[in-house]
């Protein structure tokens, strides 16, 4: 038997077992989500489920499918856990678990996913009603109109700011606003905290500065500023919100870093106040 013979007979074994587990222990849609995935996973290049058990794969999918719909969480519907999934096909959490990282990386599955996601999930989805403006700030779909419209454009055309030279700092701010991976993340693992996009309001964001140094060296980018200070901001936010360090993701790049959170930086910084 060819290989793409063998990985077309497994596909299809992997969906049958699928197909069984959803229709006892869950409901229709997830399995047909979860075959849906399998096919997708089929198509890649680097057939993940060539190897290994189709039992373990069958779980993982619809472990996968279930940890981006909160499956495992009683307020949403339908509702299940991971021993029960496990327990069906007699396979071990830790592999399932890990297999259904490798999915969901592979295929870059996330909350609300528009491909992914039970009929239930999408209905109750927190963002449908936003929408982000050409200035980088989330609002309510029906205030897209931009949020600077009443700012005096005289301001920034005469491009003169000698009068706040005093007040000037040698100082470079980052400016990070949350996104939906990481309020889905905290409100997850913690659900008192109860962070949520406030637009307009001071909450929406947070700024840390840093030493202008960087600015000594012409080669260095906003980017290279942002890089090497995330450690330290995701530090701090931790410790801000009081979520068990214990809670937080094992390994943490900075490509998931950008993946929580918009970043903007500023070389300039001016302080308004009189005092």
């Amino acid at each position: 038997m060819s290989t793409k013979e063998s990985i077309q007979k497994k596909e299809a074994e992997i969906i049958r077992m699928t197909r069984e587990l959803c229709l006892e222990l869950i409901n229709e849609e997830y399995a047909k989500l979860s075959e849906k995935m399998i096919k997708k996973l089929g198509r890649k290049r680097d057939v993940p489920f060539a190897r290994g058990k189709s039992e373990i794969w069958a779980t993982a999918v619809v472990h996968a499918i279930g940890s981006i719909n909160f499956l495992y969480d009683k307020s949403f519907l339908p509702y299940s856990d991971l021993g029960t999934l496990c327990g069906y096909f007699n396979t071990n959490k830790s592999t399932v678990g890990n297999k259904a990282g490798e999915i969901r990386k592979l295929l870059d599955l996330g909350y609300y996913d528009n491909e992914f996601s039970t009929q239930y999930v999408m209905g109750n989805n927190p963002f449908d009603g936003l929408a982000m403006t050409e200035e980088g700030f989330i609002v309510p779909k029906d205030e897209q109109a931009s949020l600077f419209d009443d700012l005096d454009e005289e301001f920034f055309e005469e491009d003169d700011f000698s009068e706040f030279e005093d007040e000037l700092l040698n100082r470079i701010v980052i400016f990070i606003k949350p996104k939906k991976p990481y309020l889905e993340w905290i409100n997850k693992v913690d659900p008192e905290v109860k962070l949520e996009l406030k637009p307009g309001k001071l909450s929406d964001g947070f700024a840390y500065l840093v030493h202008d140094h960087f600015l000594l060296d012409p080669e260095y980018t906003k980017e290279q500023i942002v890089r090497d200070n995330f450690i330290n901001i995701l530090n701090d936010l931790i410790f801000m919100t009081d979520i068990d360090p214990d809670l937080f993701p094992a390994e943490f790049s900075y490509d998931d870093f950008k993946n929580w959170f918009d970043c903007f930086v500023s070389i300039t910084i001016f302080d308004l106040d009189e005092d």
